[in-house]
């Protein structure tokens, strides 16, 4: 496994972003404490980061561990007519920084965030996806699912 140094987060809340690297070693400078970002290779060698606040495990075994931050969104509500609202998610300018940031760097890993989290900024940066969980286990209590190794949703 891998590291990735990165900064602790609060949505709305950065005054400004650095990002260096230096071989497997990314430090983010967020005004705020820093922590890592582990890096974990699946077994088909595809390499991911966590920005979920829970542990992952895949179908071939491997077992992600919860991210140092949680890749938040704005919520935005539409009057769509009385008692009924369109939600969509609006990014942080931000996270999207840290995370363009992040991918420049390593462009080989893939960055796992929430449907939520890819709505919200999975147009701006390319290796954001969110799980596909298999079929026996999405309907699942969260502590049971098992997402797919081989299968993500951008």
């Amino acid at each position: 496994m891998q590291y990735v140094n990165i900064l602790s987060v609060a949505a709305f809340d950065i005054l400004s972003i650095e990002t260096h690297c230096r071989q497997n070693v990314c430090s983010a400078n967020l005004n705020s404490k820093e922590k890592q970002m582990k890096i974990t290779t699946l077994s088909s060698g595809l390499q991911v980061v966590s920005t979920l606040a829970h542990q992952i495990n895949f179908d071939d075994g491997t077992i992600v561990e919860p991210g140092s931050f949680v890749l938040n969104a704005k919520e935005v509500e539409k009057q769509i007519r009385t008692n009924v609202v369109s939600t969509c998610f609006e990014p942080d300018e931000a996270f999207i920084e840290l995370l363009s940031n992040f991918q420049e760097f390593k462009p080989e890993v893939f960055i796992i965030t929430s449907i939520i989290g890819l709505q919200a900024y999975g147009k701006y940066i390319d290796n954001l996806v969110s799980l596909v969980m298999t079929p026996e286990t999405k309907r699942s209590a969260p502590s049971a699912k098992v997402a797919q190794a081989n299968k993500f949703n951008k």
